[in-house]
């Protein structure tokens, strides 16, 4: 699926499950074929707590089994094979805790409950398995096996490093875990073609985008952001060139400090298609102003 996402209640793409979103939503009719799907996700509500806690990325890849038209039976049979597919990657499943939780949602269409068998090895969370009888629109009830797994915690789990981001940042640009998970999220939007806006998946580009501006822009951020990219584009379908994804992070970064500089300097505002660099340019040979003047208040 499209990060952005079209149907359901949330701007971007969580998980796997929203593939049903047209079944639950708009009375599309339940693909009865079982599907094994690597599915990048954006989860907004992680950003706050990446610097504090280990394990959480807002960007990672739900590695999922996805059946729309399941029998308990078959969620079982589902379960007891991702066991022996993680046991012959080596996760052993002597080490695999299981852990059943039942929790009531309602996704608008009314509530149901899931029962959810949770994945932790060595005392790491990998995943869950749940099954659910969703109602729809059209009032019918959509049984669903969703089985999803974090990739980047499976990784994280087998190769044991002392800590998540040890492999997911590169060696050789100091920064915070805030910065490179916001800069790999950047990646992941601006290659599947979203452009910041006002609204939708547009607005949470810009606020990610708004991290950096504000955080990291004396930061080796750039590199940070195309050191993402090839990893991404093997998820993302239709992905746009390494160039215009540059381009749209590098003018909206360059907006966003472009209309402070332009307020508190009392400059020409910066163009929405320009960037940081264009608009320093044209500031000093356009329109005459010091180039110092424009380096103290970025801070260079």
């Amino acid at each position: 699926m499209p990060v952005a996402s079209s149907s359901g209640n949330t701007d971007l793409v969580t998980a796997g499950i929203q593939l049903f979103n047209s079944c639950i939503y708009e009375n599309a009719e339940t693909p009865t074929k079982k599907m094994f799907i690597f599915q990048p996700v954006v989860r907004t509500q992680y950003q706050p707590f990446v610097g504090e806690m280990d394990g959480i990325s807002t960007a990672f890849v739900n590695v999922c089994t996805e059946y729309g038209d399941a029998k308990l039976e078959d969620h079982f049979c589902s379960l007891d094979a991702w066991i022996s597919v993680l046991s012959k990657a080596g996760l052993y499943a002597n080490e695999l805790n299981l852990v059943s939780r039942e929790k009531i949602f309602d996704w608008g269409s009314g509530e149901f409950t899931t029962r959810s068998i949770f994945f932790v090895y060595r005392g790491i969370e990998i995943g869950d398995g749940t099954f659910a009888l969703i109602p729809c629109k059209d009032k019918r009830l959509l049984a669903i096996s969703d089985i999803g797994f974090g990739l980047e915690r499976i990784s994280w789990a087998l190769n044991e490093n002392s800590h998540y981001y040890d492999f997911l940042r590169p060696v050789d640009i100091k920064g915070t875990r805030e910065m490179f998970d916001v800069l790999r999220t950047l990646a992941l939007l601006a290659l599947s073609g979203i452009k910041p806006g006002h609204k939708g998946a547009g607005f949470q580009f810009r606020s990610f985008a708004n991290i950096i501006a504000n955080k990291y822009i004396l930061n080796s951020w750039e590199t940070a952001f195309s050191f993402y990219l090839p990893y991404w584009k093997n998820f993302v379908q239709n992905a746009v060139s390494d160039y215009e994804a540059v381009r749209t992070i590098k003018c909206e970064v360059g907006r966003l400090l472009g209309i402070k500089m332009s307020k508190e300097l009392k400059i020409p505002p910066i163009r929405a298609d320009e960037t940081l660099e264009e608009y320093f340019v044209r500031m000093v040979y356009n329109q005459g102003i010091h180039q110092d003047i424009i380096r103290k208040f970025i801070g260079t």
